[in-house]
């Protein structure tokens, strides 16, 4: 896959065997980029090792920044897949 998107990575997600394990699988395995979700403050390895990843943007949202965001993670993704080579309409 070009990319993954997962909306949310939090504690009841991670606190139960087999979603847990899917997440780190994910994170262990995509050769795509992952867009994800996850609450300020969450403490989980696979997370907290993407982060130290210079390849990794973290975009925290906000209630005063989310429309702002929206777009500027548009552009992030559809400039990620350009260099791909995947065909945006």
């Amino acid at each position: 896959m070009d990319m993954v998107l997962v909306d949310e990575i939090g504690p009841m997600e991670m606190s139960s065997r087999k979603p847990s394990a899917e997440v780190s699988s994910l994170f262990q395995k995509s050769k795509g980029q992952i867009v994800a979700t996850f609450k300020q403050g969450s403490h989980y390895p696979m997370i907290d090792k993407s982060l130290d990843d210079p390849t990794t943007t973290l975009l925290t949202i906000t209630r005063d920044n989310r429309g702002v965001l929206l777009s500027q993670l548009t552009e992030i993704v559809d400039s990620s897949l350009k260099t791909r080579g995947v065909r945006i309409h």
